[in-house]
This record gives C-alpha cells, sequence and structure tokens, in this order.
C-alpha cells in the first residue's frame, strides 16, 4: 500500500511541476519545492519495503511532504509573483498526501503483534480457548 500511494502520488505531482516548469514561473520556488517534493515522493516508493512495520514509520513521509505541500501552498498565497493556481494545486496534493498519511496509519501491519502475524494471534488464541 505504501509503495502504491508513494508511486501514484510522485509520479502525480512530478507531471504537475513539469507542467508548471513550462509555464513563465519555472524561476518560483512553489514549483522546484514541490518538483523536491515529487523526487523524495519517488525514492519512498524505491525504499518502501525497508519501512519498519511501525504504522508512524510507514506514515510519516507522506506525513512530512503534506506539512511541506500545506507551507507552500501558504507562501504561494502570500507571494503576489505566483499565479493563482499554482498554490492551490499545492494544497491539493497536501491534502492527498495527508489522506494517504492517516490511511497507511490506520492500516495494520501484516506483522503489527511483537513480529506475529495476525494469522498466529489467531491460531493461539485458539488454542488456549
Amino acid at each position: 500500500m505504501v509503495r502504491t500511494l508513494a508511486l501514484i502520488l510522485g509520479i502525480g505531482l512530478l507531471v504537475l511541476s513539469l507542467i508548471e516548469i513550462e509555464s513563465p514561473y519555472t524561476e518560483n520556488w512553489v514549483v522546484w519545492l514541490g518538483l523536491l517534493a515529487a523526487f523524495v515522493t519517488l525514492f519512498v516508493a524505491v525504499i518502501a519495503p525497508r519501512l519498519s512495520g511501525s504504522p508512524v514509520n510507514r506514515a510519516a513521509p507522506f506525513l512530512t511532504i503534506s506539512i511541506i505541500l500545506f507551507g507552500n501552498w501558504v507562501g504561494g498565497i502570500a507571494d503576489p509573483a505566483i499565479a493563482a493556481w499554482l498554490p492551490w494545486w499545492n494544497f491539493v496534493f497536501a491534502l492527498a498526501y495527508l489522506a494517504a498519511g492517516i490511511a497507511i496509519y490506520r492500516t495494520p501491519s501484516a506483522r503489527s503483534f511483537h513480529g506475529r502475524s495476525a494469522e498466529e494471534i489467531r491460531r493461539n488464541h485458539r488454542k488456549s480457548a
């Protein structure tokens, strides 16, 4: 789930950043920070299998990028030199990253109980009953 969400959000943010680069607003920091967030997300997709089973560790990259994109949105709204549509796309992606982080955090891992799978726990519970 982590890898899939990271690929979807990373590719989407990368496409948006490439569209923004082609616009006349390429020198704006909003574009480049969005591009950096896209590359970090794609890096998370590569290292996703190595993230520990802790829900916090799996959700942290998404929540961190969400905070960065929310800051990017606020800064973009405050800067009058930036096109009006540019920060709002960062807001949309910030919400998507936040939703992904919450979904990942709330999804139990296969080995969330001291290294034992849910099936092992059920089997041991049946034996003790």
